[in-house]
């Protein structure tokens, strides 16, 4: 869990809104190379091979300006790896978290909100053919949530995401 889970102030509020705002714009159906253009342009052309639910999660954070190095230089996906495992664990999820789906499948979703038991996502690489949908889903085993909280706090925060990876840098 990571600490201060669950306190937002009000620009923190607003940035996690922008994010699930610009997921929800996306709905429909929607070509993948769009979102491997701005995070990883070699898998661009590849909509068959490769899942791309955390391509657009990532975009959505970068699209809203909130997934940087201090540097500046914004995040991308790196095979294999992904990019969710940089941000903190969280055991309660707010809106604009990254949730994580390890079976059946690996699947990365935006949480749009919790309604008790019920967890309401926005998730790329949807059927019918290629599509962003919202999802709803019991709370339960076989979920991660990851915080984005230090990518929304950054302005007021003693803490940056993780430095990036030897070979990023």
């Amino acid at each position: 869990m990571t600490e201060g889970d669950g306190f937002q102030d009000d620009a923190e509020s607003e940035r996690r809104d922008a994010i699930v705002a610009l997921a929800a714009f996306e709905l429909g159906p929607r070509a993948p190379d769009k979102y491997w253009s701005v995070v990883c342009p070699m898998l661009m052309g590849q909509p068959t091979k490769i899942a791309w639910c955390g391509g657009f999660a990532l975009w959505c954070l970068r699209e809203s300006g909130v997934c940087q190095w201090p540097s500046g230089e914004p995040w991308s996906w790196q095979i294999g790896k992904g990019f969710a495992s940089r941000l903190p664990r969280t055991m309660t999820p707010l809106p604009g978290d990254i949730a994580y789906f390890d079976q059946p499948l690996q699947h990365h979703a935006i949480v749009e909100r919790i309604t008790g038991s019920v967890l309401h996502t926005i998730d790329g690489n949807q059927t019918p053919g290629e599509s962003v949908a919202r999802r709803t889903r019991t709370l339960g085993p076989g979920v991660v949530f990851f915080s984005i909280a230090p990518l929304v706090r950054r302005d007021h925060a003693d803490t940056e995401p993780a430095p990036p990876p030897e070979s990023e840098a």
